[in-house]
Parts: C-alpha cells; sequence; structure tokens
C-alpha cells in the first residue's frame, strides 16, 4: 500500500525505558537528625531570633548580627542549587530552586533518589479550564505536597536542608504573545486580564498568607519581569520596538496583579525575578537590562504597586549577562548597577564565586555599602521567617502533613479531573463525540502521544519528548496514557489496538506507520495522538506552526485509511497551537499536556463522562500566518503585537484557525438579557489603579437548550 506523502527510509524503531529509581515514600528514624533550627537540643534554641514573642524584623535582626560577611554572600548569591548549613546555629541549608507552576517540581534531587508527587497538567492547560476553582484544588494539594517533601527531604539530609518551601519558579505573569515561543506550557494563555485572574488566585492558594501577613504556606516567586524571557537563545532580550502604551497595557497587568497587597485586590507574591530582558525607562528613554532597571524595580513594583516582594535574578545569572551584550563593562558595574536598582538575591549558578568576589571589590571601593548587603540578606531571612522555618513542627500549620498526600488517589482525582476540564472540543462534525461505548466493537489508539506511561526519566526540567508531563514537572508514581484509559473505558470485549506510528519529530520508522495505518483501516473508531513535545519548550522556540513532518504522514494516512466510514478523532497535545487541515477529521480536541492523567481525562471528553467545557486561552493561527510575520519583519524578538498581521486576539487583524476563547460542547446554549453596569464591588476589583476606576460589571442570562427542550418534552 502507497503511503500518504511517506518518504520511505529504513530507521530503527525507538522505544523509552524508565531508569531503575529508589522512590522516598517513607520518613526514616528520627535518630541522629538534627533538631529544627529553634527547637529543643538546638544550639539557637535560647537566642532571640528563636523567641517568639519578639517580632519578625527583631528576630532576623539578632539572627543577621550573628552571620559572618562570607555567610551573607553565599545567602545573596547563591549556586545550586542551596545556600550553606551554618552548623554553629544550626541554620539550614535553605534550597529556593522548586517550581510549582502545576505541582511541584524538584529538579535538583538525583534521578535515582526521587520523590514521587502528583503532576497536574501544564499550566496552559489549566489556563484553557478558565477556573479559579481547579486552579484551587491544584495550588492548595500542591502545598500539601510540598510539606511532605519537605519532611522527607529534611529527614534524609539529616536536619540539614530544607526544601520546597520557597518556589523561586511561581506562577508566570508572562502571556503567551507569541505563537512560536517555546515556553507558552508555562503560561496561563495569551490575555493579560486572564493571566491576571488564575494566576492571582494560584499564587493566593500557594501561599495562603495569614490575615496579619506574617505566615506563609509557601512563597511565590513571579516571573520574569518584565517582557519576555527567551527560549532559544536565553539571551538579553531588547524591547525596544514595544510601544509604551502596548508595555503598560499587555505586559504589565499580570505582574500588577500578582504583586499589588491582598489588600488592594492583589496576589501579594512573595518574589519577583527580574527577567533577562531589557526594557526601556520611560523617564530616561534609555534601553535598561531588568535585573538593573529603576523603573521596573523601584518606580513601578516599589513606589506604584506597593511591593515589598524579594527580587531575584534568573538562573545562570541575568548580572553577567549585562557584561555579555554590553550594557556594563565588567560584573564589578552589573553588580553595583543591580543592587542599586533593588536587585536583594542572585541565582548565579556557575557565577556564583565571582559574584561573592565583585560585592568584596565594590565594598571596598566604596560603590556599595554593608548597608545595601544587608538590607538584601534581612528580606531573604524574612521570607525564611515567613515560611517557618524558624519555628518548630508542631507550631507550623502544615509541619504534620502525612507523607502519604504524595500522589494519592485524591491528588490524582484532582489532577483527572483538571485535565477533563481543560480539553477544548475545536471539531465535532455530525455529532460523533461523545462515543457511546456500548455501540462499539473495536478501537485503535495511534500515535506518538497515545501511550507514554514508560517514558519517564527522571523529574523534568527545561523540557522532555515526554508527551504528557512536559517542562517543570513533578515525578508521579504512574501515568494513565491514552491508551490505557480508553482500554478501561470500554468493556473488555471491545477490541483496542495500539500503534505508535511514529516519534514526535525526524526518528521514525515506514513499518510502524504501516502498523497504524493496517489498525486504522481495520478499526471502527481511531483516535489519533499527535502533536508538538520536545519542539517547544525553555531553550528551543518552534520555528514552524504545523506538526512535524512525520506526524503530517502519520496524520494523512490515518486519515486516508479512516476514509470508509471509521470515525476518526484527532487529540493534539500541545502547549501552543498547532495549524492542521481539519477536513481530515471529523473530531478535533486540543488535549495539551494533561499530566499524570491525561489520558484519564481525554476518555472523560472523548466517552462523555465529561461534556467539554475548556475554552482557548490562545489563538490559533491560520495558514500561511508566518509568512505573513516573516514578510513584515516581525520575528520572536519584535514585540509589538500590531505588527504585520498581529499576535494575540486583542491586535490580530486576520480571521485565526481558532479564535480566543473558542471551545464546542456537547449541547447548544442561548443567550439574554444582556446587563452591563459599573461595579461597585470592590472584591471583583482585581487590579485597583491609582484613581480607583472601577471595572465593567457583563451579566447575562444563560439557557441549556437540550435540558430545556428535555423540559419541555416531559
Amino acid at each position: 500500500t502507497m503511503l500518504w506523502g511517506l518518504a520511505v527510509l529504513t530507521l530503527p524503531y525507538a522505544g523509552a525505558m524508565a531508569p531503575e529509581t529508589t522512590l522516598r515514600r517513607e520518613i526514616p528514624p528520627r535518630d541522629g537528625v538534627l533538631p529544627r533550627t529553634c527547637e529543643t537540643g538546638s544550639p539557637a534554641f535560647s537566642l532571640p531570633f528563636c523567641n517568639f514573642s519578639l517580632s519578625q524584623e527583631e528576630r532576623v535582626q539578632d539572627l543577621l548580627g550573628r552571620l559572618t560577611q562570607e555567610e551573607k554572600l553565599e545567602m545573596w548569591g547563591i549556586g545550586m542549587p542551596a545556600g550553606p548549613y551554618i552548623e554553629r546555629l544550626n541554620v539550614k541549608s535553605f534550597v529556593w530552586d522548586s517550581t510549582c507552576i502545576h505541582g511541584l517540581s524538584l529538579p535538583h534531587l538525583h534521578p535515582g533518589d526521587l520523590i514521587t508527587n502528583t503532576a497536574f497538567p501544564a499550566a496552559i492547560a489549566l489556563g484553557a479550564t478558565f477556573s479559579r476553582e481547579i486552579i484551587a484544588a491544584v495550588s492548595n494539594a500542591t502545598v500539601r505536597e510540598a510539606y511532605a517533601v519537605e519532611q522527607i527531604q529534611y529527614q534524609h539530609s539529616g536536619g540539614q536542608q530544607i526544601i520546597s518551601l520557597v518556589c523561586d519558579g511561581g506562577p508566570l505573569a508572562n502571556t503567551a504573545h507569541d505563537p512560536r515561543w517555546g515556553r507558552i506550557s508555562e503560561t496561563y494563555g495569551e490575555d493579560p486580564y486572564h493571566v491576571s485572574v488564575m494566576g492571582s488566585e494560584a499564587v493566593r492558594r500557594l501561599q495562603n498568607r495569614s490575615e496579619d501577613g506574617l505566615w506563609l504556606a509557601t512563597a511565590q516567586t513571579t516571573r520574569h519581569y518584565a517582557g519576555y524571557h527567551g527560549a532559544s537563545p536565553d539571551i538579553l532580550l531588547p524591547n525596544e520596538s514595544i510601544p509604551l502604551r502596548m508595555y503598560e497595557d499587555h505586559v504589565l497587568p499580570p505582574y500588577e496583579a500578582f504583586q499589588r497587597p491582598l489588600r488592594d485586590g492583589g496576589a501579594q507574591a512573595e518574589g519577583i525575578m527580574c527577567s533577562m530582558a531589557a526594557a526601556t525607562d520611560p523617564t530616561t528613554g534609555e534601553e535598561v537590562p531588568s535585573c538593573a532597571n529603576k523603573y521596573l524595580l523601584q518606580q513601578k513594583l516599589r513606589d506604584e504597586w506597593k511591593s515589598d516582594a524579594v527580587v531575584q535574578s534568573d538562573c545562570c545569572d541575568s548580572i553577567s549577562i549585562m557584561v555579555k551584550e554590553g550594557y556594563t563593562n565588567n560584573t564589578q558595574e552589573a553588580l553595583v548597577a543591580a543592587v542599586k536598582a533593588g536587585l536583594q538575591l542572585s541565582y548565579a549558578n556557575t557565577h556564583v564565586v565571582d559574584l561573592r568576589l565583585q560585592w568584596n571589590y565594590s565594598l571596598l571601593s566604596g560603590d556599595l555599602q554593608q548597608q545595601d548587603l544587608d538590607k538584601s540578606v534581612s528580606r531573604i531571612l524574612l521570607t525564611r521567617m515567613r515560611v517557618g522555618e524558624f519555628d518548630p513542627d508542631e507550631s507550623r500549620p502544615y509541619g504534620q502533613i502525612p507523607i502519604d498526600v504524595l500522589d494519592s488517589e485524591e491528588h490524582r482525582a484532582i489532577a483527572r479531573e483538571a485535565a477533563a476540564a481543560s480539553m477544548v472540543l475545536l471539531q465535532n462534525n455530525g455529532n460523533l463525540l461523545p462515543l457511546n461505548k456500548d455501540r462499539i466493537g473495536s478501537v485503535a489508539v495511534i500515535g506518538p502521544f497515545a501511550a507514554c506511561e514508560g517514558d519517564l526519566k527522571g523529574p523534568i526540567s527545561y523540557g522532555t519528548d515526554d508527551c504528557y508531563l512536559h517542562s517543570y514537572s513533578g515525578y508521579p508514581s504512574r501515568q494513565t496514557g491514552v491508551f490505557a484509559a480508553v482500554r478501561e473505558s470500554l468493556p473488555p470485549w471491545v477490541n483496542v489496538d495500539y500503534a505508535r506510528g511514529t516519534n514526535t519529530t525526524t526518528l521514525y520508522s515506514p513499518q510502524a506507520i504501516q502498523e497504524a495505518v493496517f489498525y486504522a483501516s481495520a478499526a471502527e473508531v481511531v483516535i489519533l495522538n499527535i502533536g508538538i513535545g520536545v519542539s517547544e519548550r525553555e531553550s528551543r522556540d518552534r520555528p514552524y506552526l504545523e506538526l512535524p513532518q512525520v506526524q503530517q504522514w502519520l496524520l494523512g494516512n490515518v486519515s486516508q485509511a479512516a476514509a470508509n466510514g471509521t470515525k476518526l478523532i484527532v487529540a493534539i497535545h500541545s502547549a501552543g497551537g498547532v495549524n492542521v487541515d481539519t477536513s481530515l477529521a471529523a473530531g478535533w480536541i486540543q488535549a495539551w499536556y494533561g499530566g499524570e492523567e491525561a489520558g484519564s481525562g481525554l476518555a472523560d471528553v472523548i466517552f462523555g463522562r465529561v461534556s467539554p467545557s475548556g475554552r482557548l486561552p490562545l489563538t490559533i493561527y491560520g495558514q500561511g500566518y508566518l509568512d505573513r510575520m516573516d514578510a513584515h519583519g516581525c520575528d520572536i524578538r519584535h514585540f509589538d503585537l500590531s505588527c504585520g498581521p498581529g499576535r494575540t486576539y486583542r491586535y490580530l487583524k486576520e480571521r485565526p484557525l481558532f479564535a480566543f476563547g473558542f471551545g464546542l460542547s456537547y449541547t447548544t446554549f442561548s443567550y439574554e438579557n444582556l446587563r452591563v453596569a459599573i461595579s461597585s464591588d470592590a472584591e471583583k476589583n482585581i487590579i485597583k489603579g491609582d484613581g480607583g476606576a472601577r471595572p465593567l460589571v457583563v451579566e447575562w442570562d444563560t439557557e441549556d437548550d437540550a435540558a430545556a427542550a428535555a423540559a419541555s418534552d416531559s
């Protein structure tokens, strides 16, 4: 049989096997484990910074006065992954580098010594739910798991290390501004208001800040402030081409929502990460890197938004990159500029020793003062106070979380609910869906994203070809793939076959495609799972919006094989939109990267246990879109969103393949009685402007037509 569009090559069929790992699920005996810093038996127990009758600020100042200069510098400029353990004070090594955008990710745990935890759907999938309730459930579960992990790691380190209580990889305020951007999976979508609402809910729930502001469940650092952190390559990105009005209207609003105090309607994130981007300071007209930008770090963050967040640099060092890109002559000048602008913590990684040396030079030269360092370290210690590091276990509200919450059935159920709620039904010709499982004799589940349970290789960090977890994911005890979920959903007498067909990108086997075509031609129903995977991630932008060529061949051949009455449903597993020919199948679902229960969530929608409710949080652009962008010089570094045909639904000048907010259901709805009024409810004011402006409230009546018809028939 001639395969559609296929140039036949003889290449090995690549499968992936998970390595043998030791999974931590039990806390070892407490014998030999050091007490908490301020517990009985600790050398610090009777010191003033452990006196709970003092204010947190007084305790911080006492602890600060007991640190050596070297210890202060080690806290200011941390390497990977943590600061030092201070034996004489029993002050723990503190890990800042955790990520909490869709569950807890701990990239620095050794792959052979892993802690299992729940991997929820990617942030872009959570954005597709348009549900604060889903965000709240995922965030609350993440907090519980963070404390369970903290207990395990504390015991395994002998009581020397604190982990997972600060997420410097907190919710992104970046928007999915360009369909080529490799980090879309980490965002909630393209609209600044939508990102503000979803991200603020995540920050509030993850932090669970006490009413007096003195205690946090976890500390969240929002990022990347401001502009856009590059994907390919990760270098300083000038924002000179973005108009100031667009910068204020599109880029900054989510940061404002995340950072403003709770009393002003914000989320009051505990930290903020300045980016590797540069932005124009409108007061001077000068293009200044974000980590040295006083307009961003002082005028906006401190003066206008009233935020007291810790300002930290990004990993691998936003300071040294200023020298590389020519903003300063040397590292010392870059350090001085950043500290004077407001940088308080540098995640310098490989450059950490040099930065500490430059601090000493700057103190000796008088370019920086001791109070500059002390002020920064005090703010770092205040965050550590707020997350309860210096409190005994019995006084920490989350200190007694049982470790069996990790990847528990309760949390897996949340992951499944979130995955199902994120599915966006793009096309349902002839009301093909939902499928009636009692009227199906055979199903073929096909594609590189059909079964990925064996692809786990350890914590997912900068990106991977793992099909359901993707960037900055946890390490679940198991994944439920689409093939397994479909098999579980159907009666035992239904024949369910699986064929991979191709890998995600260039490596494929002609025999594997032939196998897929064989199963597709024999089945009553085909569920084809295709997508992007490794081609979009941190450090890799997408050069095109179509499927990889091998998957285009797979889609074409399977569609041809299914042309004689076979029901074909295509699920797209991606973060950014994929330009496809929707005439090749009757049913299309945007399935995102759905986490460890991605298969179950998709099956729930396909077989009607859940009616699809997801909506696109971004635009899926039409055929030839990038050609038109290129014709106008609108490359990914051109941040004027109105350039050429435009980017995001707010600036797009042409008809998209699928619009922002699009999503079908298994029923139809009627809308009437539209009402518009000025809000008088302060709680609805997500971002309170200086002028006290109140938002419009738009309300309407909605009716489920199918339910109404059923009621009238009865």
